[in-house]
């Protein structure tokens, strides 16, 4: 578990890294499609709806909920993954629905960071640590000037140690970035 402090910001900036965005969301698919169909079925999709903890809670338990009734509401989620009600969850479909899932967060969430705790894998948590290492890149870049404009023996120098780059200091173990 990893504690995160995010915004809706962070969540919709690394929503709007398509390539990277895509990368984790078929990860994630891959290891839910159990039979490598390249489809996901209900009895596949399940366990991860139910690791989300959706329930109401009641003193830190999940309300126990009639089988009927726990059906219907997966039912339910499964549905709305399933975009053109086919019966299964193709790689698209799945990844559009976990994008409007984290707009949703997103929209919620607003500017107002709130401090998470989350799995070391989630994608809330992917989405802190690529936004964290987008924004130090830029202001590494933005802070930096280029090599190419102060040729060697002439003007400030540009070598990490001697401008106190971030480059400079050592990172120790453990470090998140």
């Amino acid at each position: 578990m990893s504690l995160v402090l995010v915004d809706g910001s962070m969540i919709r900036s690394f929503v709007q890294q398509t390539e990277l965005f895509a990368d984790r969301v078929n990860a994630i698919f891959d290891s839910l499609d159990k039979n490598a169909d390249k489809v996901l079925t209900r009895a596949e999709i399940r366990p991860a709806i139910e690791k989300l903890n959706l329930l109401d809670m009641h003193m830190g338990e999940p309300v126990k909920l009639p089988e009927d009734e726990l059906n219907a509401f997966y039912d339910e989620i499964f549905t709305k993954f399933d975009i053109d009600a086919n019966g299964v969850v193709d790689k698209d479909e799945f990844r559009e629905s976990i994008k409007d899932i984290l707009l949703a967060i997103a929209d919620g969430l607003g500017s107002f960071p709130l401090q998470m705790l989350v799995d070391e894998n989630s994608l809330i948590n992917q989405a802190a640590k690529s936004v964290r290492l987008t924004r130090t890149l830029s202001r590494y870049t933005a802070n930096t000037p280029s090599p190419l404009s102060s040729p060697v023996g002439r003007g400030p120098s540009t070598d990490p140690i001697s401008t106190g780059s971030p480059l400079a200091s050592p990172v120790r173990a453990g470090t998140q970035f």
